[in-house]
């Protein structure tokens, strides 16, 4: 039967009974499903999802959510045909008896399409914009790219988007990974790149590069819109064509964005630390840049030419004899890489690991430190050099023209073979490569752009970026399943311990009910389920964390339920030998690598991040750099009940929560806006608050 408007079909499908189609047939409609979304064959897209939902309409439109096939940007941000798909399935939706949360996903998705046409709008000039240049328009941008990496401007968001200087280093590398993936889909070849760069990009068009970045980092943001309602629950709500993002639950935004700024404060802390005791060793560590510095002192600067032919151009001769390799080849730590390799190793809660802490089975986190210690000298000795011009347009100018470096396969062999074991090189290489064939780019995670024999680098982004986390991520090379013995468990076990709780990690209750770590101390029963895994950096890689943390909160409904029960609780404490009494105080966490989703609560069971924890338990204090230190306990030393409020959202959950704000970040698209609503740390105005709650910290030595 032929249907010539798509109502008809909605009201067709409506009329026919349930249809029972096997697991493996709705896997392959929903492939013919994708296929004539992607050909914008409406009618037969909204036939295939009708017949789908009637079968099993919540399967079918959570599958759509999970695999982002109702993602404008996967279809060049067209959105007439994928709003009536949305709209039929919402039509169904009271017969087929679709959850409300598909429902809600499916007006959201709705409302994100009112500025799809702007959007798709603004793809449409970024694509004109590149092919006008296409000769010189991707090494120029990332030439600019590096740049703002070399400087270490970090941006400004209480700027207006539409400024250049609002975007952080992270938009600007995602902006160019963006403009990259559109310029080889959409216009072609991308061997321009290692080739030529323009010559105005400094001057008269250098508002049009900006622009570029700028546009291409706004429509970053939309895919971000989409990846939220895709990932995590999240709204979209629509008025006219000015849309607004949300979370469903104001506190997970809160919790996300919380451990945001708390990831990086760690890490200003933790550069901040490794100065300080360096600078009072009577081996002071130098920085590269210091260590560059002292170098062209003594006339490392002649090095550094400058090339007329065939454009004017600085060009850095690197060394090739073997006393300038010790550099990289020696046991000693530059400032940065003492703070990147400790922080490594208590983010893996292995903090005297250093730099033996392993990437992969054959590839130890030195090496990689080591690989990016060369970038790290090319891009300050260009650094050093560029300070010598005068004229801030020359500079930017010979900035652009000189600091990507190119080499050939055999080149960077080479290099890398004097500062890493022969067996090392391809797999680092192999890492840090993106082949220009990649469906996935990140310019920070895989920085060596292949084209052809030859691979494109960009110094500063490489010496930059956290290349060790980027690394795990990009290639997966680690998930928590992969560690025998979890490292995060057996520090929150010993803090336990420590704090003199009774604690066993591993406890098998019945009914293969497997237990990361069970506890007790004065009459309070805890259950534990430990998470371990990388700190998250998109909507994406939240998603995987929250799958974690919502099958955590399945695994402590079911040991909650067993240990409710008395003679339950009095056969584990006989099987772990403790001589206790069952009680009715029972407590349950699940407690989280990574700072994101701490403080939040998912079915009824508390987040909390292991770092945070072992402060709840050893120390209870609140670190506030050169001031004494602030005590969240209740008493001078540790008691039961700091555990508890602590899991339970008061003390130092609560004190946190407090000093955030809420703030609005729009973009605006010709005509249409996008407006994130989030939070943001307040701590001028309520560092004070936090000093009338908490005590100062009585020292030990007093």
């Amino acid at each position: 039967m032929q249907f010539k408007k798509i109502e008809q079909i909605t009201d067709a499908v409506a009329t026919i009974p349930p249809l029972k189609i096997p697991g493996s047939t709705m896997l392959e409609l929903l492939g013919v499903l994708t296929k004539h979304i992607q050909k914008n064959k409406r009618h037969d897209a909204i036939a295939t999802l009708m017949v789908m939902m009637r079968a099993d309409a919540n399967w079918t439109i959570s599958q759509l959510r999970r695999n982002g096939h109702l993602r404008s940007s996967k279809y060049g941000f067209q959105t007439a045909g994928l709003s009536k798909i949305a709209e039929a399935a919402l039509k169904v939706a009271p017969i087929f008896s679709l959850k409300s949360e598909w429902r809600e996903y499916l007006e959201s998705v709705l409302a994100l399409y009112a500025i799809g046409p702007a959007v798709r709008r603004m793809r449409a000039s970024l694509l004109q914009r590149m092919e006008v240049r296409k000769r010189v328009v991707l090494k120029s941008l990332l030439s600019i790219v590096n740049y703002r990496f070399s400087s270490q401007y970090p941006g400004d968001l209480s700027l207006d988007s539409d400024d250049f200087h609002y975007w952080t280093l992270e938009h600007l590398a995602s902006a160019f990974s963006l403009l990259f993936t559109l310029y080889k889909e959409e216009i072609g070849d991308v061997a321009p790149i290692a080739m030529h760069v323009d010559e105005q990009a400094s001057r008269t068009n250098a508002n049009i590069y900006a622009s570029l970045l700028s546009d291409a980092a706004k429509l970053d943001e939309f895919r971000e819109a989409e990846s939220l309602l895709d990932c995590l629950p999240y709204k979209a709500i629509a008025i006219g064509t000015d849309v607004t993002i949300s979370a469903v639950d104001a506190d997970m935004e809160k919790c996300i964005r919380l451990g945001y700024i708390q990831t990086e404060l760690q890490w200003q802390v933790r550069k901040i630390l490794a100065r300080e005791h360096f600078s009072s060793a009577e081996a002071p560590r130098p920085t590269m840049k210091e260590l560059v510095e002292q170098a062209f002192s003594v006339g490392m600067g002649e090095l550094v030419k400058l090339r007329k032919d065939p454009i004017t151009r600085l060009v850095f001769e690197l060394p090739m004899h073997e006393k300038f390799f010790e550099l990289f080849t020696g046991s000693g730590l530059l400032m940065e890489e003492v703070a990147m390799l400790y922080g490594t190793g208590i983010d893996v809660f292995e903090p005297d690991a250093g730099s033996a802490v392993e990437i992969t089975e054959k590839l130890a986190a030195i090496e990689v430190v080591r690989a990016q210690r060369l970038f790290r000298l090319v891009d300050a000795v260009f650094s050093q050099k560029l300070e010598t011009i005068a004229d801030e347009k020359n500079r930017f100018a010979l900035a652009l023209r000189s600091t990507i470096t190119v080499f050939n396969h055999e080149q960077l062999v080479m290099v890398l073979g004097k500062i890493l074991p022969e067996e090392k090189v391809e797999p680092v290489i192999a890492l840090l490569t993106l082949d220009a064939n990649d469906g996935f780019v990140d310019i920070q995670y895989r920085p060596f752009i292949k084209i052809g024999t030859h691979y494109v680098v960009p110094p500063a982004i490489v010496a930059m970026s956290n290349l060790i986390r980027n690394i795990v991520v990009a290639n997966r090379l680690r998930t928590a399943e992969q560690f025998v013995d979890d490292p995060m468990q057996l520090a929150v076990e010993q803090a336990l311990v420590d704090a003199g709780f009774l604690a066993k990690q591993n406890v098998n209750l019945p009914g293969k009910l497997e237990t990361d770590i069970v506890c007790w101390r004065d009459d309070e029963l805890f259950i534990f389920e430990c998470k371990n895994s990388y700190h998250p950096c998109s909507a994406h890689e939240l998603r995987s964390s929250y799958t974690h943390l919502t099958k955590a909160a399945s695994q402590l409904d079911l040991r909650l339920t067993h240990l409710s029960v008395a003679a339950n609780q009095a056969q584990l404490f006989a099987n772990l030998g403790w001589k206790v009494a069952p009680t009715t105080k029972i407590h349950t966490a699940i407690i989280t690598a990574n700072r994101m989703f701490s403080g939040y609560t998912i079915g009824g069971h508390p987040v909390r991040q292991a770092h945070e924890l072992q402060n709840v338990l050893t120390r209870g204090s609140i670190d506030r750099g050169a001031l004494p230190s602030l005590r969240f306990w209740v008493d001078e030393h540790f008691q039961t009940i700091d555990l508890v409020e602590y899991l339970q959202g008061r003390s130092i959950v609560e004190a946190q929560m407090s000093f955030l704000v809420d703030v609005k970040k729009t973009y605006k698209f010709s005509g249409a806006s996008l407006t994130f609503k989030t939070y943001a740390m307040d701590l001028s105005t309520k560092m004070h608050e936090l000093e009338q709650r908490f005590p100062v910290q009585v020292s030990e030595e007093a």
